[in-house]
């Protein structure tokens, strides 16, 4: 295929742009004009409507049968604590595999005040973000007791829906909103490429609530879209990837990438951090980011540099 019916290679960039919101920002370049409104909308729509999340879908609150009681010694109305518990941002280690069936959280109340989200108990690897939220305000001890049941999904779903999913028939049921991503919008620059023809930068700013990594949205966004692509690129064998794009390299793959951890050696202090946020292969702690691996419960430098070292030794540049 001719040179001008070719793509360049593009360069792609990510940062966080804002910690409150937590807004990351995707830059793309060189691309031909009209690609960035292409790119910008289709990956702005995904985005929006696809990328998944766990949320909140029922609750159990014991002497409590529908959601317009009321509980004695709670200044809050039922309807009040489950408008709240729907709001709670809740991470889990991997929500592309999560599907734990009928997992719950549960919140008992002891003193009296007021009744934060930090005062939820969690499984192992599930935390909850927002942990200084308001559930509810205790006027005597030991009066609420709750089981909050959460699921991954996408979108929203009503409560009929979410009924499914559920089979404790003391179970309030009430509607879910399961996206990570809250805004997204883009904007197109014009650059200058290597040959000074005038091509287009994008620019995708999205803001989320935390629960999913920033490499994790785009990635998932991305193969959504190529499976698509895929499936309709397949009417025709007679083009292929390498046809169409300029100066391709495939560069070998590291056989020490797709290992298990358990293959790094490494002392017991930090396999177990990594297990506890639900790493399994090496490749998963290269996607993580050297900054992010910095942040880890439980992991010192030491702990930091015997990872780091361990990866470096098998020629995995990280």
């Amino acid at each position: 295929m001719t040179d001008f019916l070719k793509f360049e290679k593009i360069k792609i960039k990510t940062a966080q742009i804002s910690d409150d919101p937590i807004t990351y920002q995707l830059s793309v370049e060189p691309l031909e004009r009209g690609f960035s409104v292409t790119l910008g909308n289709a990956m702005r729509r995904v985005m929006l409507s696809h990328v998944p999340g766990v949320s909140t879908y029922a609750a159990v609150i014991e002497g409590v049968s529908h959601e317009f009681s009321t509980i004695k010694g709670i200044h809050d109305s039922v309807t009040d604590i489950i408008l709240r518990l729907k709001s709670l941002v809740i991470k889990v280690p991997n929500v592309f595999t999560f599907n734990e069936k009928e997992c719950f959280l549960t919140l008992k109340t002891h003193d009296i005040g007021k009744i934060l989200a930090k005062d939820i108990e969690c499984p192992e690897g599930i935390e909850i973000l927002n942990k200084n939220f308001l559930i509810a305000t205790a006027t005597k001890k030991d009066v609420l007791k709750i089981k909050i049941y959460i699921r991954s999904g996408k979108g929203y779903c009503d409560d009929k829906q979410n009924l499914e999913y559920i089979e404790d028939p003391n179970a309030i049921v009430f509607d879910s909103a399961f996206g990570c991503v809250q805004n997204a919008n883009y904007v197109i620059d014009t650059i200058k490429s290597s040959d000074q023809q005038e091509r287009e930068k994008l620019i995708l700013n999205f803001e989320t609530n935390g629960s999913v990594y920033c490499d994790q949205i785009i990635g998932f966004v991305a193969r959504t879209l190529e499976y698509y692509f895929h499936e309709i690129g397949s009417v025709s064998e007679n083009i292929k990837l390498e046809d169409i794009t300029l100066n391709i390299k495939t560069p070998q793959r590291n056989i020490h990438l797709d290992k298990k951890i358990e293959e790094l050696n490494l002392p017991v202090r930090c396999y177990n951090c990594l297990k506890a946020i639900g790493i399994q292969y090496v490749y998963e702690i290269i996607d993580m980011g050297k900054n992010r691996l910095k942040t880890l419960k439980n992991l010192g430098e030491k702990s930091f540099n015997d990872i780091v070292n361990a990866i470096n030794n098998r020629g995995i540049k990280f």
